[in-house]
């Protein structure tokens, strides 16, 4: 008896060093820091300004809105309670807040501080130019011309926890959007004003991070655990260290040295790194696509967009350029965005509308000589400075150049936040830029050409496509069968009279750890870092 008791005492002294090591294990891959890169600076971590990607990045880690996504992408509730039912036919959304909801600086999350969002994000005084997915928001349009009071706005709290949004039609996508509807701390605003959102000590999350070290000059930052955010219990890694990376060979050699454990990779570093099980290729919820300033007389010439058009190979971008994963465009609608409710399949794919031929890129090139009298034709093409748009400005201007005797492209690649501040106020002649939309239906993307829309820069119109859109906007009046028809005919005008150019639907390449679980990438799912944890 006593020969087990001394076997017990053994085993039972093993098994508590062994539960010790791993707890300690676990605790150490807690304090753990994680080490990712960024493809360039971001402008703000204001929800109300944000115009460019990287900001949108930095913002996903730190904030949450009604609702949130989870790891793989279905929304789940944020802050909210629950997902709830719409009412009114669809138009009236009532919310209960959860009371754990917290800020960073410990203030509680309440309704107001959503009423207070919205309505600062669509007066005028604030200069938002990323705002044309809250139009389906009661009065959105008197709001933001300034025709109409803030206080008029669809939204008000009903107590400190409850909120109620009212639309001004159904929306089929409405939740999505739920996602992306931040609230902002009325303290902070009313301490920081303007100047919220332009370095860490000025921003307050309600989020699963805390930012430190940023400001919108700077090349690397932190994200901290928010102790004070409501599920802080199942955020693994407890800090972050983010740096800005826009060259993929020194992305790959940080990640092979393991100085990082996620980065972007593109171009020849996608097929050097195939075969690892590392390599993570999404296609993005975005469409690159080239357009010309319409307030340029010359350049607001539907030939001139036709002759491009058709001497550009998308193919030939995407399989031979980037070699990346990216989608060769086929017309305004990208792959997996929409599923035509008169078939049940993906649209993309059923309605080719692009093509390269170069007879008729000569035909056109050649009457817009005629139209302008010009037999020579100089442009400047802006892109970003990365890898991937960079290769691409040049094979354009190879294309061009070659087919279209006379044109001659000089490329200008700045810095995507430098692009976008151009992109907004309407600088450039020829423009590689892009868009990701933020629902799951082509309106969203479609609706950059219309007038008004703040993303349209020059404010290109056709009076045609107008009014198809309008139609297709119209989910209060026509069923989504009709709403597909003027949708494809409205598609096939955009091309026909090339309001844009599309290219190409890029792809992400993402190098990320093996030691890393957690991490899933989606074409409307960000990452979400919260949901990451050391294997």
């Amino acid at each position: 008896m006593k020969h087990n008791k001394l076997i017990g005492t053994l085993i039972l002294a093993a098994s508590s060093l062994l539960l010790a090591a791993c707890g300690n294990s676990q605790a150490s891959s807690t304090n753990k820091t994680l080490n990712i890169t960024i493809p360039g600076r971001a402008m703000t971590t204001d929800p109300d300004k944000t115009l460019d990607t990287n900001s949108d990045l930095i913002q996903n880690q730190l904030y949450e809105g009604l609702y949130a996504k989870s790891a793989t992408g279905k929304i789940i509730p944020g802050v909210a309670t629950k997902i709830v039912k719409p009412t009114n036919n669809g138009k009236t959304y009532t919310f209960t807040l959860r009371k754990d909801a917290k800020w960073s600086n410990g203030d509680t999350v309440t309704a107001q501080d959503f009423v207070l969002s919205l309505r600062r994000h669509l007066d005028p005084k604030t200069k938002s130019q990323n705002t044309d997915s809250l139009k389906s928001i009661k009065n959105y349009e008197g709001v933001y011309s300034g025709k109409m009071a803030t206080s008029k706005l669809g939204v008000k709290a009903i107590s400190k926890y409850k909120l109620q949004i009212e639309l001004s039609q159904r929306s089929s996508w409405f939740d999505y959007l739920l996602t992306e509807i931040y609230p902002l701390s009325t303290n902070a605003i009313a301490k920081y004003g303007s100047k919220y959102g332009t370095s860490s000590d000025k921003t307050v999350s309600n989020g699963a991070y805390k930012l430190a070290d940023w400001n919108v000059s700077k090349d690397s930052w932190s994200y901290s655990k928010n102790k004070q955010y409501w599920d802080a219990k199942d955020t693994k890694i407890s800090k972050i260290d983010a740096r800005v990376v826009s060259d993929p060979n020194t992305a790959q050699n940080l990640f092979k040295s393991d100085e990082v454990q996620e980065t972007q990779v593109s171009g020849q570093f996608v097929k050097e790194d195939a075969k690892l099980k590392s390599l993570h290729i999404t296609p993005q919820n975005r469409l690159n696509y080239l357009m010309f300033n319409a307030k340029n007389k010359t350049l607001n010439n539907p030939n001139l967009a036709r002759a491009v058009s058709n001497a550009l190979d998308r193919s030939a971008i995407t399989d031979k350029v980037l070699q990346d994963g990216s989608v060769a465009a086929q017309s305004e609608i990208i792959k997996d965005q929409y599923q035509d409710p008169r078939t049940g399949k993906d649209y993309y794919g059923n309605h080719k509308l692009q093509t390269y031929d170069l007879a008729k890129a000569k035909k056109y090139w050649n009457t817009f000589k005629k139209e302008t009298g010009k037999s020579t034709l100089t442009m400047e093409l802006l892109t970003d400075d990365t890898d991937s748009d960079k290769k691409a400005g040049q094979y354009i201007q190879g294309q061009l150049e070659k087919y279209l005797p006379g044109i001659k492209i000089s490329i200008t690649s700045i810095p995507h936040a430098q692009h976008v501040s151009r992109d907004f106020s309407g600088k450039f002649e020829m423009n590689l830029t892009g868009y990701s939309t933020e629902y799951p239906d082509p309106t969203d993307m479609m609706n950059l050409a219309t007038k008004g829309n703040t993303i349209n820069f020059t404010q290109w119109t056709d009076n045609k496509y107008e009014a198809l859109m309008a139609k297709a906007n119209n989910l209060g009046k026509y069923t989504d069968k009709e709403r597909a028809n003027y949708i494809q005919q409205a598609d096939e005008r955009l091309m026909a009279i090339q309001g844009t150019i599309p290219l190409y639907q890029p792809a992400t390449a993402n190098l990320l750890s093996t030691k890393i679980g957690g991490i899933h990438y989606g074409m409307l799912n960000a990452v979400q870092y919260k949901y990451a944890y050391w294997k």
